[in-house]
């Protein structure tokens, strides 16, 4: 097999040999729970505003 038949294999296949979780190591709770808390924070920010903002 020549050397480009290899890298072409590899590059099409590189999510099988190394796996998905390469992507990202956090499972899908620790990421739904960031943003989860993202949310909540943005949600706090709009809410201290509009209590300012009434005032």
């Amino acid at each position: 097999m020549s050397i480009y038949k290899c890298k072409k294999w590899v590059c099409n296949h590189a999510e099988t040999v190394f796996g998905s979780k390469r992507k990202s190591g956090k499972t899908e709770e620790e990421q739904e729970k960031e943003r989860l808390i993202k949310t909540i924070g943005v949600l706090k920010a709009e809410n201290d505003f509009l209590k300012n903002a009434l005032r």
